[in-house]
Order: structure tokens, then sequence, then C-alpha cells
């Protein structure tokens, strides 16, 4: 991607990326070295891959007073994008260890290495742990067998937020029995494509693109009373469609759909076929979160 993404990132207000997912390794470690380097210089944390082996593989961040600590893991990298006969689940020689990586086909021994990483980051400090994980089929909106075990291990082991990516479509939202805190478990499957041109008119090109315009953000509201331990108070979640326009050309925005269908002309909705899908985006995000909400 270009360089530019990360001056665009960075005054749109992004603190931490996940930079563990299947396209790190796709050139090799000059690409995660210059990842980290471009995002470094813009005050952007990289959590998922790292430069030395000998450097922590997770993040400690302290917000406003609370120490958080961020992990994220990928289910692959791949050697060379696009390349299918190469073995999803090796890496280079020289990016070994660089990169926070899991298989389905050893999920059991990968969740203790995930437990130990969740005790070290408390032992260090933490107070809440979140792990990002790039995990799941794509085109699917239910999560698949392995998402559920991985969730359940980590909710065991004490995570106290896993945020889901990979699927492109967005998935629903769990609420699992913490096994250390005793409290609760968040667990997002896949927030969705936040922003993309894989849009259900391009169909044609053999991918489902049926749910890939919708997503959403989810708002963690963590409260820490004096002298107390510092909790997920509640959760939000604010629906969002990715809405492209064609006037001079293609061009892309994200929008907050239950505004955006309240005032259409206000977000350039000007047309019954574009309201029309926003509306469907959004039935589509409400139905999923349903259980969720109750």
């Amino acid at each position: 991607a270009p360089d530019e993404v990360a001056d665009t990132l960075q005054k749109a207000g992004f603190d931490i990326l996940q930079t563990a997912n299947n396209h790190a390794n796709n050139t090799w470690s000059e690409g995660i070295f210059h990842t980290l380097d471009v995002f470094e210089s813009k005050g952007i944390a990289c959590v998922g891959i790292r430069r030395n082996v000998e450097d922590k593989p997770y993040l400690i961040v302290d917000v406003k007073g609370v120490k958080i600590g961020f992990a994220a893991y990928t289910w692959c990298t791949r050697m060379k994008n696009g390349d299918i006969k190469l073995d999803y689940q090796k890496l280079a020689p020289d990016v070994k260890d660089l990169v926070n990586v899991f298989s389905n086909q050893t999920i059991d021994k990968d969740l203790k290495e995930m437990a130990a990483m969740a005790d070290s980051m408390r032992e260090d400090g933490a107070e809440l742990v979140i792990f990002g994980m790039h995990w799941g089929a794509e085109y699917r909106r239910p999560p698949d067998a392995n998402q559920k075990k991985l969730a359940a291990g980590l909710a065991k082991a004490g995570v106290d937020v896993v945020i889901g990516s990979h699927p492109h479509w967005l998935q629903k939202v769990d609420v699992l029995p913490n096994g250390v805190t005793g409290g609760k478990t968040i667990v997002a499957y896949s927030l969705g494509n936040f922003f993309s041109c894989q849009r259900d008119e391009f169909k044609g090109t053999g991918y489902n693109f049926k749910y890939s315009e919708d997503s959403m953000i989810l708002q963690l509201n963590i409260t820490k009373p004096y002298g107390g331990t510092a909790t997920v108070e509640s959760v939000q979640y604010l629906p969002t469609w990715t809405y492209m326009y064609t006037t001079g050309g293609r061009h892309f925005t994200i929008l907050p759909l239950a505004k955006a269908i309240a005032s259409p002309e206000q977000y350039g909705l000007n047309t019954k076929s574009y309201l029309n899908q926003a509306k469907k985006s959004l039935a589509n995000t409400e139905e999923l979160m349903k259980e969720a909400v109750e």
C-alpha cells in the first residue's frame, strides 16, 4: 500500500493498528520493517509484528490511567499474494517469529501460547487484555468452529476483548464467561470491511460481496473506580456502510447509517436506490446483532 495511507490514518486519529494478517509477509522482511518504520514515524503503534525476536510480542498502553494490553495473531501469512501453490502456514526464514501466527491444525498448542501471553501481559501491568484475531473463512456470516474454539479458549485464559477480522463480512458478537476475572469477555468475530471496494454490484468477479459493504464501529466504555479494577462497563455499536458514488469518477465514504437514513440529503443519499441500499445495510446489521443486544 502507498505510504500515504499512514498520513491518512494519522489524520483520522488512529493510535494502534493490528498488522498481523495474511498479507504481512507479502514482501518478506523488507515489508515488515518498512511497515513498522512508516507507521512509527507517524506515532502509530503496530501490534502483531515486530522488528526483533527479542522484542515483546504484545503492546501495553496507558490510556487515561488504565493500562491496556494489546496482542494480535493471524492464522497464516502468504509467501506471495495470490499464489495458492505455496504453503500458507510457513514463514520465510528471515521473518520467522516476527509475526504472531497460529494454525487451524495446531489450535490447542497455539491457545496455550496465547494464554501464556495473556498471563505475561497481566504480569507486565495490563489491567485489561485485548486480542486482535485475523481468522475465519472469507465471505461467511456465521463464525466457524475454529473461531468459536479460539474465542472460548481466549475467554478462559482471561482475555477481556477479542476483535476479529479477515472474513470481509460482519459477524456476530458473543459475550462469554471470563475464566480469570470472573466477568465477561466480549468477542466480535468480525467487524467486516470498514472501508473497501468490495461491492455487491461487482459480484461477477467470482467473489460473494453480498454483505461486504456492511460494517460497524465497536465502542468499549472502560471504567476504573478509585482504588478499584478496570472493567468494560458497557459496549455500543455504530452501524456503518461504505457508500460509493460515481459523480466524476468513483468516490467512497463511510456513513453512520442511522444518521444518514434520517437525513439522506445531508449524507448524499439523493436517490431512492442509494437510500434503499443504506436501509438494507442497517437491517442486515441490526438482524445480526439482535442476539448480542438482548
